[in-house]
């Protein structure tokens, strides 16, 4: 289950002293995160040109 909690906080929570540490103990990336993020980086990048990388070429 993702519970959408910023990183640090949970650093605060699980009073570790180093963020390095939380990030390596719990933060993990699912698929569905990842897609969605190039998805993202790929709106910015290509704005309205993004239908390009859909169409099929002929």
């Amino acid at each position: 289950m993702k519970l959408k909690v910023d990183p640090k906080t949970v650093q605060g929570v699980l009073r570790h002293e180093d963020f390095g540490t939380t990030m390596e103990l719990y933060a993990q990336s699912d698929m569905d995160s990842v897609r969605e993020a190039q998805g993202k980086f790929l709106e910015q990048l290509m704005g309205d040109r993004i239908h390009l990388l859909t169409e099929q070429v002929q």
